[in-house]
């Protein structure tokens, strides 16, 4: 719910200055992909609105986050004449040459499901800033997610956790990683003599497929695992993940916890210690 919520204050903010400055506008979507089962949700919602605010032409880019066309989707979108554009990125990195992009052609942008980290990118927190152009991002609190997962993993008694990403370098992922391993390192400063092992991440793309293969892998490489994460991925990565651990005969006996879910996800799905539950993420 909040990110779809998210998604909806990022257009809001966007078609505002836009509607501002001419009666008909066109926007851009540069999104990871318009026809998967998350991206699917929010071009529903993006055309619903576009067609509520009337005189509005919506225009998407699929950049499957992969860098170089995450870059060139702001170019395309230029091209196209869009007034202004939201977009989901992949790493904070990008939006320097997205802001610049959007600067000469006089296009604004903001961001959606992600944010700069002025610590993390200081360059381009600092042109994002100082561009007329830039809006703003409406995204969750990645940190405090990742760490409030791993507090209720430790809470349900589990104490060697997999982790599965989707993209390596991805900005949400790397957020929620840094909040899972504070999380890990405050269990084991508060517990001395019942600590908690988190492994390094593997990463199962977007898919179910890749998502059953990646978690499968990581229960061969590490059969005493009682807990996987799922990071993220849209959903369709966690429903392989479970089809992997039911097929291995572990249900169960490894808990899963994710913070991307699908509105049919099979219900109940039995998991022993932790149950399959979305952990909230507060808005910053």
């Amino acid at each position: 719910m909040k990110k779809i919520l998210a998604l909806v204050l990022a257009l809001t903010m966007l078609m505002s200055v836009c509607l501002a400055a001419s009666a008909e506008i066109k926007i851009g979507v540069s999104i990871w992909s318009s026809t998967d089962t998350l991206g699917s949700e929010c071009k529903r919602i993006i055309d619903a609105a576009a067609e509520a605010l009337g005189d509005v032409e919506v225009v998407y880019v699929d950049q499957a986050h992969i860098s170089e066309q995450v870059t060139a989707s702001a170019e395309s979108l230029a091209m196209a004449d869009c007034d202004g554009m939201i977009i989901c990125n992949s790493a904070s990195a990008e939006m320097g040459s997205v802001i610049k992009t959007c600067d000469d052609n006089e296009m604004y942008v903001a961001q959606f499901f992600r944010v700069i980290d002025p610590e993390a990118n200081p360059d381009e927190y600092a042109q994002a800033c100082a561009s007329p152009y830039y809006v703003g991002a409406v995204h969750e609190s990645e940190f405090d997610n990742g760490y409030t997962l791993v507090t209720i993993l430790g809470e349900k008694g589990c104490r060697k956790i997999g982790l599965e990403g989707w993209e390596p370098g991805d900005a949400t992922f790397l957020g929620r990683w840094s909040g899972y391993q504070a999380g890990v390192e405050a269990w084991n400063e508060a517990h001395p003599d019942d600590q908690m092992e988190m492994l390094e991440p593997q990463y199962g793309r977007t898919t179910t497929d890749t998502g059953r293969a990646t978690a499968e892998a990581i229960i061969d490489a590490n059969p005493d695992i009682d807990a996987l994460i799922v990071a993220g991925g849209g959903g369709d990565t966690l429903l392989g993940a479970i089809a992997g651990i039911e097929a291995k005969g572990l249900t169960g006996k490894i808990a899963v916890v994710s913070t991307d879910f699908l509105p049919d996800l099979p219900a109940p799905w039995p998991l022993s210690p932790a149950d399959t539950m979305p952990i909230p993420s507060s808005p910053s």
